[in-house]
């Protein structure tokens, strides 16, 4: 299949913000040497699929639309008169316009590659026989996904969504690349690991983290936990309830309600539009002491190589997915991949992945929780077994490699 692919990627902000600044990768003079040093830092997928794929026969480009100097430095090579007023997306056009791809992969679903960016690729690239999209366990409705021919996704549920919306969507889990092994020293015994932890973030905004902020609050109570990650903090001002609008509401509501209860109706108070204020601001009301304090417990967020040599130095790692049904994230493969001890909530499809107990720890509630990260930190030689076990079920079945033949067999499938 000698097809050209190219996968648009966009990093998480405050990473890019950090390369942004970092001297050691705009030391490299030119676009290709400070993308190969980006990469080099094994920052999430990195070009491990593209790899994969070259493997099999495609032929694979690597973009990252947000890390600006990186962006500069490739338009200032490829178009030297075109001044440096161009936003992101079109950046990121005239590159995928130069490639001229038959497969663009677009791993974001950003407002900034929607529908009309699609289109307008499709109109630019004469080669271009298919666009696929990425997205997680959190999602964009299905109408985002309007121009795109497929759809890939980790998490179960939101294949499920897009299908039942008439796209054509597939499961494809994350995975491991033994590359990161090769990198950094990630050694496993009990002198070098010790103490349990946490690599991620904890926003406040939906259902999406508000679970997983209250366990890491109860555990923080009882052990020495280590968080590295963003935490949001509400504050007075971002509470919807203290608004003008949200006030003024809040006593029509106390007068349209004694009226209505007057007149027979109150049930129709909880149809009013200042009911549902009410309600979401006692939800963050009871929520804003559990960010303050998990904001005050966790260190800056860390990534790349970084972020896998602190994981390393865990005896035990926990893993807390979103609102999903389904055992999907990436920190799954990256724990026990790195050879880390991973203690993750139970799913009903996590058995599809690893063998619980032998190749991961699960838990079902919090008092669970605790109870094995108390078990495990009275027989540390239990945690390094089980993180053995789960290192070499990913490096058999979880890598990059392995997902690349899937993957393939998607395109094969779909492309025209």
């Amino acid at each position: 299949m000698g097809f050209r692919l190219v996968r648009v990627a966009r990093y998480y902000q405050k990473y890019a913000e950090e390369l942004s600044k970092t001297k050691k990768y705009n030391d490299f003079g030119s676009y290709k040497e400070q993308l190969d040093c980006i990469l080099s830092d094994c920052y999430h997928w990195s070009d491990f699929m593209s790899e994969a794929l070259n493997e099999l026969g495609l032929e694979c480009h690597e973009i990252i639309s947000n890390v600006q100097p990186l962006q500069q430095c490739w338009l200032k090579e490829n178009s030297p008169t075109q001044k440096n007023h161009l936003n992101e997306q079109e950046i990121v056009l005239m590159q995928i316009r130069s490639l001229n791809p038959d497969i663009l992969f677009l791993f974001d679903w950003s407002e900034k590659f929607g529908p009309e960016f699609v289109k307008t690729c499709r109109e630019s690239c004469k080669n271009l026989k298919l666009v696929v999209g990425w997205c997680g366990e959190a999602h964009p409705t299905s109408t985002y996904f309007s121009q795109h021919d497929m759809v890939l996704s980790c998490a179960k549920d939101t294949v499920e969504y897009f299908v039942n919306h008439g796209l054509k969507s597939y499961q494809m889990h994350h995975a491991f690349s033994p590359k990161v092994l090769e990198s950094i020293d990630a050694t496993t015994n009990s002198t070098s690991k010790n103490g349990f932890g946490f690599i991620g973030s904890a926003i406040y905004g939906g259902n999406f983290h508000l679970s997983r902020a209250e366990l890491f609050l109860k555990l923080s109570e009882t052990f020495n936990f280590t968080i590295y990650g963003e935490i949001s903090n509400i504050t007075e001002d971002a509470l919807d309830y203290g608004s003008p609008i949200s006030q003024y509401l809040r006593k029509a509501y106390g007068v349209t309600g004694m009226l209505l209860a007057i007149i027979g109706l109150a049930s129709l108070r909880n149809s009013l539009p200042a009911q549902k204020i009410l309600k979401t601001y006692q939800k963050q009301k009871k929520y804003k002491p559990i960010f303050e304090a998990l904001s005050h417990l966790a260190q800056p967020p860390v990534f790349g190589l970084e972020m896998y040599r602190k994981l390393s130095s865990f005896l035990v790692c926990l893993n807390a997915h979103g609102p999903s049904k389904f055992s999907s994230n990436m920190r799954m493969f990256e724990v026990t991949g790195i050879g880390t001890c991973l203690l993750t909530d139970s799913k009903p499809n996590l058995g599809e992945l690893f063998e619980a107990d032998h190749e991961v720890v699960t838990y079902s509630s919090e008092d669970e929780c605790a109870e094995k990260i108390d078990y495990l930190s009275r027989y540390p030689e239990k945690a390094l077994q089980i993180a053995e076990a789960g290192k070499r079920r990913v490096l058999k079945q979880h890598t990059f490699n392995n997902r690349a033949s899937v993957f393939l067999e998607y395109l094969q499938k779909n492309i025209s």
